[in-house]
């Protein structure tokens, strides 16, 4: 589950909890017989999606175990809320974080944002019940910490970027915090960066932190933004889109800074770990490295207007491609068994930075290989299906390709996605998506087309 990075919250907070609390114990017990389920396929019978598990005989044992023990974990959260010791509030926590893998592992995403959503929103009212407390040096619910494991604030805090994006791409709303007026200044986002990181851990914590804090700062705005148009605050002056725009074009160079602050601590980290390749430290430090890489590409892009705009950032696509490339050959060479088998993970997103190569870069070598790297290993990261990536950024690059002779792709040839609504378990998508009105400098929504794969 936590994909390549060795986190507390896994390995000691969830496992300690299966030893003393029930439901914890069903719940990882129903994960389990969830994987076994798939690893129990033969290739090349590997199903794309857990759904597709129903409609194996081979495996109906281990499903079947996976969703009595689920069943069973479900009866016993429903009376944790009720439990009045004090570790009531972090075995809710831990309930949220098990219901929303398990419902991502098997599909059902709208429970699992549901699940996740509860959760972030339990340590959001934490923190202002108590946020008279101490800090822990990144700001961020910290003072909670002592009612809830630090790990388990900082997956849920990737659980909340995670969200976002994905409520973005599919145009679902879901809000877990009142508006807020008065958004705080960007630098007290960033604020404690360090110098230099001691370990992967305190640099993963910070990244994560940092990244909920300013998703949270951005969506106050939009808050704020909604507010005047519905004509709940009174402003002549204020202009919504203008608005957005300036604060994007002001903070932006912020948010680079701190990036590049966070980058400078984590760089001694990501040399050593060149030298040590195929250990826990390379992966997780490619993995960070990854991150950071699409990251800041994505927000640099998210100012930009034009799809030509993309063609600047080249050398990120390449440097992403060779970076997830070496992670996955290392991880298929140290398990050389599992190469032909999907792999489901959370804390990852390898998935995400592939994506965004096969969506936004129209260099055709490199285009290519982020999707044969998406098709030749078959991985699930929450809410993220790489074969279905794979599908959509094939389907783009077809359309967008077809009848340009030359290597540059027109601006009004190139498509931007709208929305996607996938079912993972019918192997197939609905893609809306946009592109410019020729002479014009007006996007026009293309009718919706189907995908499967």
């Amino acid at each position: 589950m936590a994909g390549f990075f060795d986190l507390d919250g896994w390995s000691k907070t969830v496992l300690q909890a299966s030893h003393d609390q029930g439901f914890a114990r069903h719940a990882v017990i129903a994960l389990g017989a969830l994987n076994m389920a798939i690893d129990s396929i033969p290739p090349p019978n590997l199903p794309s999606s857990p759904q597709e598990l129903e409609i194996l005989p081979l495996d109906s044992l281990h499903r079947v175990y996976a969703l009595q023990q689920y069943g069973k974990a479900l009866q016993l959260m429903r009376r944790v809320p009720q439990d009045k010791t004090s570790s009531w509030i972090r075995n809710v926590i831990i309930s949220c974080l098990l219901t929303t893998y398990f419902e991502a592992y098997i599909g059902n995403l709208n429970n699992a944002i549901a699940q996740a959503g509860a959760g972030i929103d339990l340590i959001d009212r934490i923190y202002v019940d108590n946020s008279s407390r101490s800090s822990d040096g990144f700001g961020y619910v910290s003072a909670s910490s002592s009612l809830i494991d630090s790990d388990l604030i900082s997956i849920f805090a990737r659980l909340e970027a995670v969200i976002k994006y994905f409520q973005e791409e599919h145009q679902i709303k879901w809000t877990s915090r009142p508006l807020r007026t008065t958004p705080p200044p960007t630098t007290a986002i960033f604020e404690n960066i360090p110098t230099s990181f001691t370990t992967i851990k305190e640099a993963k914590y910070c990244w994560d932190i940092s990244v909920a804090r300013f998703i949270r700062y951005r969506d106050s705005f939009f808050e704020l933004n909604e507010s005047f148009g519905d004509g709940k605050v009174q402003n002549s002056l204020f202009k919504p889109v203008e608005f957005i725009e300036d604060m994007q074009q002001r903070e932006l160079p912020v948010v680079a800074k701190a990036c590049t602050k966070w980058f400078q601590a984590f760089s001694p980290i990501l040399q050593r770990s060149r030298e040590n390749q195929g250990t826990s430290e390379f992966f997780s430090a490619s993995v960070m490295y990854l991150q950071y890489l699409t990251s800041i590409t994505v927000l640099s892009l998210s100012v930009e207007k034009s799809e030509c705009a993309c063609d600047r950032f080249l050398d990120e696509y390449i440097t992403i491609i060779d970076q997830a490339e070496a992670v996955l050959e290392a991880t298929h060479n140290r398990y050389p068994t599992e190469r032909s088998k999907s792999t489901f993970a959370f804390d990852c997103n390898l998935i995400w930075s592939l994506k965004l190569v096969g969506t936004k870069c129209r260099d055709r070598k490199v285009r290519r290989r982020a999707i044969d790297l998406m098709r030749k290993y078959p991985r699930r990261e929450g809410c993220r299906d790489n074969e279905m990536s794979a599908a959509v950024t094939s389907w783009l690059m077809e359309r967008e390709e077809e009848g340009v002779e030359s290597e540059f792709i027109p601006e009004e040839k190139r498509l931007k996605i709208v929305r996607i609504n996938e079912r993972l378990d019918e192997r197939r998508v609905m893609i809306v998506c946009s592109r410019f009105m020729e002479g014009r400098e007006e996007r026009e929504e293309l009718p919706p087309a189907i995908i499967k794969w």
